[in-house]
């Protein structure tokens, strides 16, 4: 029986230390998740920031604002107010899988790869096609859960 085999291990500053994949449609196995195949066409995300690239601190920190959002506190007046500023993966429906790798509904690829080439050399990330059968990660990615 043909089956994808995806290994990702030590994701550092640096990038992937290990990246195996081996050609399947039956079986995949994502960091010992396996997920027994139908036809529910996904794509797996993984980045890795490479912090001598970004210009300051404030610069990475802009990098991860804009990906995963923040809240901003403002006193005004002597009352506190309180924002929730949205970034990509709060528009994106996702499931984490495990630090920096994603599952993400495929129709949001091309969002997801103009937010990254617009960081150039300072972000590295690779979009892979996947298919997903569990049932509990399609509800979520169907629901736009965000985990």
């Amino acid at each position: 029986m043909p089956f994808i085999l995806l290994r990702l291990m030590n994701l550092t500053e640096g990038g992937l230390k290990k990246f195996l994949l081996t050609s399947t449609k039956k079986y995949i196995m994502i960091a010992g998740l396996s997920l027994f195949m139908e036809e529910h066409p996904a794509s797996l995300l993984t980045y890795s920031t490479r912090r001598k690239k970004f210009d300051s601190v404030y610069e990475r920190n802009k990098f991860y604002r804009g990906l995963f959002g923040y809240k901003q506190t403002v006193k005004r007046n002597g009352k506190t107010y309180e924002y929730d500023k949205d970034g990509l993966m709060d528009d994106v429906p996702n499931v984490r899988i495990d630090d920096s790798v994603f599952i993400i509904k495929k129709s949001y690829d091309s969002q997801v790869k103009d937010y990254f080439a617009d960081w150039g050399d300072k972000v590295s990330y690779h979009l892979l096609k996947v298919i997903v059968d569990d049932k509990e990660l399609i509800e979520k990615l169907n629901q736009g859960e965000i985990a």
